[in-house]
C-alpha cells in the first residue's frame, strides 16, 4: 500500500545518498592533494613525514572500505565515520605549524580549502542521517497508520468482502491482543499523541466557534423574519400622531 508516497520517499533518500557521496570524493580529492603537499614539504622532517603518510594511508583505507567496500552495513559505517578524526589529525597538525610561523601562501589556500570542505562534508553526512531518519520514521508510521485501519475496517489488500464482515464483528465484540510496539514504533506514537492532542484542541476551538457562529446566524434570520412578518402591521396598529398642541399663552399688542 501507499506505493506513490514510498516511491517519493526512497526518491529522496536515493538523492541525498548521491549527493553525500560527491561530496565525500571532492573533500577526499581536496584531502589527498594536501596529504601530499604536507608530505613533501615536510620531507626533512622524519617525525611529520612518516605522520603525514600514515595518515593518507588510513583516510584513503576508510575512504575506500567505508564506500566502496563489501564489508557489512554497520562495518562499513564505522570506518567510513573513522576517517573523521583522521582527516581532522591532519588539520590540527597544519595548524599547529602554522602558529610555530611554518606558514606560506599555498599553505594557508590548502588549509582554509581544507577546513571548509570539512565542514561542508560533516553537514552533508549530518543532513544523510536527518533525512534517512525521519524518511525511516515516516514509513513507520505509515504502516502504524495502516495497521490500525486494518484492525478497524478488516481491510485487506484495500478491499472489503462479504467474508470479513464476521471477522469485523468479532473484532467489535473482542478486540485482539494489541501487539507490544518496538522502540521506534513507541517514539512515533509518543509523537502522534502530542500531535493529536493539538489537533482536538483546535478542533474543540473550531466547533466552538462555528457554533456561535451558527446561533448569531440564527438570531439574524429569525429577527429578519419575525420583521417581514410582524414588521407591517405594528406599524398599521401604531395610533396616528396627535397635532402639535396651540400655544394658550396671550401676547400683549398695547
Amino acid at each position: 500500500m501507499f506505493i506513490h508516497s514510498r516511491a517519493v520517499l526512497n526518491h529522496l533518500v536515493q538523492n541525498v545518498k548521491k549527493i553525500s557521496r560527491f561530496v565525500n570524493v571532492c573533500v577526499q580529492i581536496f584531502f589527498l592533494i594536501f596529504y601530499v603537499f604536507e608530505i613533501i614539504t615536510n620531507y626533512g622532517n622524519h617525525v611529520r613525514f612518516v605522520a603525514y603518510i600514515v595518515l593518507l594511508t588510513l583516510s584513503m583505507v576508510a575512504f575506500i572500505v567505508g564506500f566502496g567496500g563489501k564489508s557489512k552495513k554497520k562495518i562499513k559505517k564505522v570506518i567510513r565515520f573513522c576517517k573523521y578524526p583522521i582527516n581532522l589529525s591532519l588539520i590540527v597538525l597544519t595548524l599547529i605549524s602554522i602558529f610555530n610561523n611554518e606558514v606560506s601562501d599555498l599553505k594557508i589556500i590548502l588549509t582554509g580549502i581544507t577546513v571548509l570542505s570539512f565542514i561542508a562534508n560533516i553537514a552533508t553526512e549530518y543532513i544523510r542521517w536527518f533525512v534517512e531518519m525521519y524518511v525511516k520514521m515516516f514509513k513507520t508510521s505509515i504502516d502504524l497508520d495502516w495497521q490500525i485501519a486494518q484492525e478497524k475496517f478488516h481491510i485487506k489488500d484495500g478491499r472489503l468482502s462479504l467474508f470479513d464482515i464476521p471477522q469485523m464483528l468479532a473484532n467489535k465484540i473482542q478486540a485482539p491482543e494489541p501487539t507490544e510496539p518496538t522502540a521506534e514504533q513507541q517514539r512515533i506514537i509518543e509523537l502522534s499523541r502530542d500531535f493529536r492532542q493539538g489537533v482536538e484542541e483546535r478542533n474543540r476551538a473550531k466547533q466552538a466557534e462555528l457554533k456561535q457562529k451558527r446561533k448569531e446566524r440564527r438570531d439574524q434570520n429569525w429577527q429578519i423574519i419575525r420583521q417581514k412578518l410582524f414588521g407591517n402591521k405594528r406599524k398599521k396598529k401604531a395610533p396616528n400622531a396627535l397635532p402639535p398642541a396651540e400655544d394658550d399663552t396671550t401676547t400683549d399688542n398695547k
